[in-house]
């Protein structure tokens, strides 16, 4: 069965593995079309598309945008939009602003806190995107972490603790859907997600994010339990959603999900890129 992976992370946010690296691995291990989707990031799908027509592998533009919607954080995946599109670049700039703007706050917090940090310092980790990432990147290469989660949890999140970095959930919808894009919800059952919602509250954001243009939903991921899976599929069907689905891939920096499998038995058919493809306008 020809099988797919479209939730790819690489260095230009929290992924070990350039997009090149990431195009390889996945044509090694036999995946028919993968899409990158970077944090609020489209910088390393140029690198990822030419890698993917040299070696003859299938990818869609893709971006992961972190959302705020009633006060929960949602992670809204964009795939197959045109980032050409003259209305998206827009709002990608629009997007990106303060992520870079609060990057001096956000050193000045770990400062405070007795972290040798500076801009210079993290710049040879920057990748061209001055952001939490290049702080998080210094992290993982100087004070040797294993754990990129400890990272966010002990030290970025709480330097981030307030700062207005986070889109709007219709924004980020309007935003890929104008651009011929699939908006889909990630990870539903996780805390940056729908978690800790009865069946029929979760129903309820599900039918309110439609309404605001979401038209797919992440389907099938890593660490979904079956009955975690059976409900997303469900729910595919009820909303008339465009299942989407991937392994949340980081390479080294979260081992436990393998590129294409997840935790191991994952098969994301190529039917539902297939799918994508029809809708979408990249």
């Amino acid at each position: 069965m020809k099988t797919i992976d479209l939730h790819l992370h690489s260095t230009y946010t929290d992924g070990s593995y350039s997009p090149a690296e990431l195009v390889r691995k996945a044509k090694e291990i036999g995946l028919s079309a993968i899409a990158v989707t970077d944090h609020d990031n489209l910088i390393g799908y140029t690198e990822a598309k030419v890698e993917a027509d040299k070696v003859g592998i299938e990818i869609l533009p893709g971006i992961e945008m972190s959302t705020i919607y009633q006060g929960r954080k949602l992670h809204i995946l964009g795939l197959g939009m045109n980032i050409e599109d003259s209305e998206f670049k827009k709002q990608y700039k629009k997007i990106r602003a303060p992520k870079e703007e609060c990057l001096d706050t956000i050193l000045e917090r770990l400062q405070k806190r007795g972290v040798d940090i500076s801009r210079e310092k993290i710049t040879p980790y920057a990748n061209h995107q001055f952001d939490r990432y290049a702080v998080m990147r210094f992290f993982a290469a100087n004070k040797k972490q294993a754990d990129v989660q400890y990272i966010w949890d002990e030290y970025l999140n709480p330097a981030t603790e307030g700062l207005q970095i986070n889109t709007p959930t219709q924004e980020a919808i309007v935003m890929i859907r104008q651009a011929g894009g699939v908006a889909s919800l990630a990870h539903y059952h996780k805390g940056i997600g729908l978690k800790g919602l009865s069946i029929e509250e979760k129903e309820k954001w599900l039918k309110e994010l439609k309404h605001m243009g979401l038209n797919g939903l992440e389907a099938m991921y890593s660490n979904f339990t079956p009955e975690e899976e059976g409900l997303a599929k469900k729910w595919v069907e009820k909303f008339g959603l465009i299942p989407t689905g991937g392994t949340d891939f980081h390479g080294d920096n979260r081992p436990s999900y393998k590129l294409g499998i997840g935790n191991g038995s994952l098969q994301i058919p190529y039917a539902w890129f297939e799918r994508i493809k029809e809708v979408c306008r990249y």
